[in-house]
């Protein structure tokens, strides 16, 4: 029988959480203990919080039930106070590993929680998990300040790279692009954004950059704001393209959209017959530097000074194609 994934209602509640305490025995206990094991289960597990899970506008409270209504996992997602998707809890019922249950789980959750980007917190001991997350496509984070607020457990959060949907720019996303453009800048002393300028093709990006050899995309918010755009240019005659204005709105960032704008460019370079690509950067863009050196690029050749009203200076950052 394939199990089936449904809502939590409360008379399931016994069950799940006597499912939910097997679980946390099998995967816990040999790392903090039975007795510890006990207490953390016994308040976060408790009938009555549980109970609560169910009613919160928003939760995602799910089981997969077996034959004879046997609670086989659950799973918990919320929407937290960033508009994130928090996957709050995963858990199969001992000895019902490898059967597909908490992928099933996981993939019915997030898509009840809509298309938003995800992450959760894991065990960084707990090396099973973390490798059928990775292979959901999540990656490592960043440490966690605690586990579900409780400083004497260990936890790494892990993301859902943000899987962007670019589109080819419009001269109507002029305005939402110069100000993502000076929202970025001012996170540097000294930088300021003279769309005149410096930048007048910003001001019809479709149709001046278009005409400058240039293509350029977007990615949209769920308002329909621009959060992001990255272009190319080129390639020349001796096979070299430039990505161009690369820029993420700051609420925006660590989602993987500059990563998958990056690699779009590379992708495009490469159909194109580019066999290098370059970008210039800001000496002062210290984030974007690491960004590019993590995505394979190295600097090259001298400094070059603008002359603009920021009186900028820029890095040359180049990847050889294959």
């Amino acid at each position: 029988m394939t199990p089936a994934i449904r809502p939590v209602a409360r008379e399931d509640l016994a069950a799940v959480r006597a499912a939910l305490v097997a679980s946390w025995h099998a995967t816990y206990d040999r790392f903090h203990g039975a007795a510890k094991v006990a207490e953390i289960t016994d308040r976060w597990h408790a009938l009555d919080a549980l109970a609560r899970q169910v009613d919160r506008p928003g939760s995602v409270f799910l089981l997969a039930e077996g034959e004879g209504g046997a609670v086989l996992g659950s799973s918990l997602g919320q929407v937290d106070d960033a508009g994130e998707a928090c996957l709050r809890r995963l858990y199969v019922a001992p000895g019902t590993e490898g059967r597909g249950i908490g992928k099933r789980l996981l993939e019915e959750t997030l898509a009840r929680l809509a298309e938003r980007d995800v992450w959760l917190e894991v065990e960084p001991r707990n090396v099973d998990a973390i490798r059928f997350y990775e292979r959901e496509g999540f990656v490592l984070d960043r440490p966690a300040k605690g586990c579900g607020g409780r400083d004497d457990l260990e936890a790494v959060v892990m993301r859902r790279p943000e899987r962007p949907v670019p589109r080819l720019v419009t001269d109507a996303d002029a305005q939402d692009m110069l100000g993502l453009l000076t929202l970025a800048f001012a996170e540097y002393p000294g930088c300021y954004v003279d769309p005149h300028g410096d930048y007048p093709e910003l001001v019809r990006p479709r149709s001046l950059l278009s005409a400058a050899g240039t293509t350029m995309w977007v990615v949209e918010d769920r308002n329909g704001r621009v959060r992001a755009f990255c272009g190319i240019k080129g390639p020349d005659a001796d096979g070299v393209a430039e990505l161009t204005k690369l820029y993420v709105r700051g609420d925006q960032r660590r989602r993987g959209l500059a990563a998958g704008l990056v690699s779009l460019v590379e992708e495009t370079a490469r159909a194109r017959g580019a066999h290098r690509l370059q970008l210039f950067t800001d000496t002062r863009f210290t984030k974007a530097h690491r960004l590019y050196e993590r995505l394979g690029f190295t600097r090259f050749g001298e400094e070059r000074p603008l002359h603009d009203v920021s009186g900028s200076v820029e890095y040359g950052y180049a990847k050889k194609l294959r």
